[in-house]
């Protein structure tokens, strides 16, 4: 009977959900100055067991923000509301250096002809952390400090230095402030790296290398470069000497801002289970918004922080169980049936609708497909080896990003030597793999084409299930808010859609009028419908929407970071096939479509 009892104990340990070891950082990061949506934020960390805050981008983006009353005043109002709904530690953003007219012209080599700082001065370290207690003292409530040192106003590597290499710079400023913050003040101090290119992992590695002080923290992103679906998960992060967190961002800056659906559920719990396998990765912090109003507490997006949670909880937690708990407790469990699949079906959306072949084809999540990033900073297949992709979405193939993708969706202007496609890819036109001409056919418009009707018709597929979860929630405006995601989700979809029906239906019919005319002009009017349908669709949506950095409603751009609206691009792409030809392509234009 005793071995029985054994037996069964062991049984019942084995089938114990892994929960891992423990995570010490569990936090969150807003980025808007929208007072209110903060407080909102900040009172739901209390359901996610969150101990860290980051303040950041429009509230503290440069320490020196501080200086301005009504970001000091808002940082301590929030600094003040964490700490009482039980958040333990609250950060703020910094990067060092400054533009260089921040600092005294006696600390630059020469203030006329060699506007450098001289790392090599004394005084100027001494100034340096004065400065520092200075702006400490007006957030004297403020935890520590997530500190920038790669990407800069000033790039430290570019400052004067007898003495340092380019990595000892970036040391010496980490170490000595460091020094200030946590010795001095003792406060924390995490140092915040990514990488735009492989060559930059030598930069973070070889900095590191040289800095000293025991108590840092790294934060690196989920992936490479920026937050993009196609993007692998880092493969330097073991690597790193410091303790890790990795940066989620929840609100999809580069997928629709959570303005659309983006309850990629399964991606987000792919990314976290990997990295909790690291031994030097001791947390996550996850973004809540993408400027304006767009925070996604009590918002479909919210599933995502919902899954970092659980996963945190419970390593072995499925996609399934996630979206049946969270739809269950916020729209009602007789709603699951319907809203489920919908949420899963989401990541597919977005990637057939703002992705293109598997590079994503807007601008921060604003329609621009003529956009250089698309064909160069944003491909995925810079993180790969070798660089392929497979497409579903009703093209079904596997493609070589460069060969294939960039080869023949990027456009001609953008493929020339001494371009900046060039100088930051010389080793895909050095590989053969991208030429100096257009590329743009037939074969490629047949893809996009079916890609584009996918996404159309799973987002339609989605809003149709949405619609027959109405009778099962209870919350009318929980309910309201996610129908009007799922539409605008459609509504995007078209907008796609027919964008890129004239876009590279025009690429293709410039080649050759004559060949092209009666097989690609009606492909090019019917965009044209679509494109005036869809503007004048999104112009007349009755509803408010969020807005970030991506806008619906607001006319042009405006304030820090703000991209054209869609509609505004769209029209102009209308004027260009009607009125004034396509720069960078073709003076020819089709003023009946």
């Amino acid at each position: 009977m005793k071995y029985l009892v054994i037996l069964y104990l062991f049984i019942l340990i084995s089938c114990k959900p892994d929960h891992g070891r423990p995570v010490e950082i569990r936090g969150w990061n807003i980025l808007s100055h929208h007072v209110e949506n903060a407080l909102e934020v900040i009172n739901a960390s209390k359901d996610y067991d969150i101990n860290h805050l980051e303040l950041s981008h429009h509230l503290i983006m440069d320490l020196k923000h501080v200086r301005t009353d009504w970001r000091q005043a808002s940082t301590n109002l929030l600094i003040d509301s964490a700490h009482h709904a039980g958040i333990e530690n609250v950060f703020v953003w910094d990067r060092a250096f400054y533009h260089l007219d921040y600092y005294p012209a006696r600390f630059l080599v020469d203030s006329v002809n060699d506007r450098r700082l001289n790392l090599d001065d004394p005084a100027f370290w001494a100034w340096f952390k004065e400065d520092y207690r200075d702006m400490f003292s007006l957030i004297p409530k403020v935890d520590g400090i997530v500190f920038t040192f790669i990407e800069t106003r000033s790039r430290i590597q570019n400052q004067f230095s007898e003495k340092l290499n380019d990595y000892q710079k970036m040391a010496m400023v980490v170490d000595s402030l460091a020094s200030l913050v946590i010795d001095e003040l003792g406060k924390k101090m995490h140092i915040r790296t990514f990488v735009h290119t492989q060559w930059d992992k030598e930069v973070i590695l070889g900095s590191l290398s040289y800095m000293n002080h025991p108590d840092l923290v790294v934060m690196v992103k989920e992936v490479p470069h920026d937050f993009f679906n196609f993007h692998p998960v880092q493969d330097y992060v073991e690597d790193l000497k410091y303790p890790v967190i990795i940066e989620f961002d929840a609100a999809h800056e580069y997928n629709g801002q959570g303005i659309v659906a983006n309850t990629f559920t399964q991606l987000i719990l792919d990314r976290w289970s990997h990295y909790m396998k690291l031994d030097n990765v001791i947390g996550y912090v996850a973004r809540t918004d993408r400027y304006g109003t767009t925070k996604i507490i009590n918002r479909p997006s919210e599933i995502l922080l919902y899954a970092l949670h659980r996963a945190t909880q419970d390593t072995t937690i499925t996609e399934d169980q996630v979206c049946r708990e969270f739809i269950g407790e916020r729209y009602g469990k007789e709603s699951i049936p319907y809203i489920k699949p919908a949420f899963i079906s989401a990541i597919d959306i977005n990637n057939s609708s703002f992705y293109t072949l598997g590079t994503n084809t807007t601008d921060h999540s604003a329609l621009h497909i003529d956009y250089i990033s698309s064909y160069n900073r944003y491909v995925a297949g810079r993180w790969y080896d070798p660089p392929l992709v497979y497409i579903g979405h009703d093209v079904n193939k596997e493609f070589h990003y460069f060969k294939d993708v960039v080869e023949h969706l990027s456009p001609r202007k953008y493929k020339n030597i001494g371009g900046r496609f060039y100088y930051e890819n010389p080793e895909v036109f050095e590989q053969g793999w991208v030429s100096y001409e257009e590329k743009m056919n037939t074969t490629y418009l047949d893809y996009i084409l079916a890609e584009k009707d996918y996404s159309v018709r799973t987002a339609r597929e989605a809003l149709a299930l949405i619609r027959q979860a109405e009778p099962y929630v209870n919350d009318k405006e929980a309910y309201k808010d996610l129908y009007e995601t799922f539409n605008r989700t459609l509504m995007i979809a078209k907008l796609h859609r027919a964008a890129h029906k004239v876009y590279f239906g025009y690429r293709v019919y410039v080649q050759d009028t004559a060949r092209y005319h009666h097989d690609i002009v009606p492909i090019i009017a019917e965009g044209m419908q679509e494109l005036r349908e869809s503007i004048e669709a999104i112009e007349q949506y009755p509803y408010e929407v969020p807005s970030g950095q991506w806008t619906w409603h607001e006319s042009k751009a405006r304030g820090s970071g703000v991209k054209m609206r869609d509609v505004d691009r769209a029209k102009t792409y209308i004027e260009f096939i009607t009125e004034t030809g396509w720069p960078g392509f073709s003076d020819i234009v089709l003023p009946d479509l």
